[in-house]
């Protein structure tokens, strides 16, 4: 099974806006990965304001009911402060 979703003049399988969990900012970019992991839909995004990287869950279980949640993959790089 697979789901397309529709927003507004740009159709693909994944969403369009995601908020990153390491920054909060909403990431607007297309997924860099995309697989299936039993009824969910996974997709891959690196956030472009921090780098951090994470996976987007979501999906309807054999129930009917609909979950979504991220999980983060790779800390989020840490800043070396310039010396001097």
């Amino acid at each position: 099974m697979y789901i397309e979703i529709y927003l507004g003049d740009v159709s693909w399988g994944g969403l369009s806006m995601v908020k990153c969990p390491f920054c909060g900012s909403e990431v607007n970019v297309a997924p860099i990965k995309e697989w299936r992991f039993r009824f969910y839909i996974v997709n891959a995004y690196i956030c472009p304001s921090c780098k951090g990287r994470f996976n987007y869950y979501h999906g309807v279980s054999s129930r009917g009911k609909e979950s979504s949640f991220t999980i983060r993959v790779k800390p989020r790089p840490k800043r070396i402060a310039a010396e001097g």
